[in-house]
């Protein structure tokens, strides 16, 4: 994961994924944060908050706008992936159960 506005954010889903699967085999406990814009002005806000969204296993980024000041500021052609189109990729593989 990278670091954007005080941040730790990944955008590639095969990392997330393959960060999220790491996590299950291994048997480490932990959480997944999906960050909107929202999420982003309340940790930065909330030194607990964003204390909280940086332990995850991993960060990923629900939120449009998000990616397009990153990929303005950086140069970048990230794409967000949200928290339902995470939800659904694991809903397909049957193994998994899902907490919130």
């Amino acid at each position: 994961m990278d670091n954007y506005f005080n941040i730790n954010l990944e955008f590639d889903r095969e990392k997330i994924n393959n960060t999220i699967q790491n996590a299950i085999a291994n048997s480490v406990a932990g959480y997944v944060c999906s960050v909107d814009g929202n999420n982003l002005i309340s940790a930065n806000e909330n030194p607990s908050h964003l204390k909280a969204i940086n332990g995850a296993i991993v960060n990923l980024c629900d939120s449009a706008w998000i990616p397009l000041f990153v990929n303005f500021l950086h140069k970048t052609r990230y794409i967000n992936y949200t928290g339902a189109d995470l939800f659904l990729e694991y809903i397909k593989r049957k193994q998994y159960r899902q907490f919130f």
